[in-house]
């Protein structure tokens, strides 16, 4: 059994790292990680065994939260800290009204993804578009893809398909860390 905050997960199965390589281990205060992705990504006990069953999944099937739903609040103030709050939200926590967008793919939490907005620039899609359909983005051909937002806490990685990134690429330069407050905001 695994106990963290008020909750008491019956016979959850833990993952042991037993070395750590790189800064985020070094730079970043915390003891563990509770994975949120879908049982499809779950690592398997062993090799050729099933899919162990994700924290957040056990404390919805042995119910334990109020609703199957979790939250992020994250303070702009990054010394004022933040939260995740299992099961619903609190809506001291954000500005209203709430916007929900359905899950498209249960292995990441990925979303339809419609527009970015940088700055005062916009890239526009519509699901199964065709790769031209995104105003400003390059390509020889015009094949069919599927635009997604994947939502995901434990990375700060940004990725998009080729002619995507190449139109947000000549919208959002890079440039020296110390700068980064002059890059415009970047609104999905």
């Amino acid at each position: 059994d695994v106990s963290f905050g008020s909750f008491k997960v019956k016979q959850q199965t833990l993952g042991l790292i037993t070395s750590e390589e790189g800064d985020a281990f070094e730079l970043l205060p915390f003891d563990g990680i509770a994975g949120l992705g879908f049982p499809a990504l779950a690592a398997a006990v062993q090799p050729g065994s099933t899919k162990n069953t994700p924290v957040f999944d056990n404390l919805v099937q042995q119910n334990l939260l109020g609703r199957p739903e979790f939250a992020f609040y994250l303070h702009p103030n990054l010394a004022a800290g933040g939260a995740v709050l299992w099961g619903g939200y609190d809506s001291r926590l954000y500005e209203a009204p709430m916007k929900w967008f359905p899950v498209v793919e249960e292995r990441y939490w990925a979303l339809d993804l419609v527009e970015i907005a940088i700055g005062n620039r916009s890239f526009h899609s519509t699901p199964k578009a065709r790769a031209s359909s995104w105003s400003g983005a390059r390509s020889s051909a015009d094949e069919l893809f599927r635009p997604l937002l994947i939502v995901d806490s434990g990375t700060t990685f940004s990725s998009a398909a080729g002619q995507v990134w190449h139109a947000i690429q000549e919208a959002l330069r890079p440039m020296e860390c110390n700068r980064v407050h002059h890059l415009p905001p970047v609104v999905y």
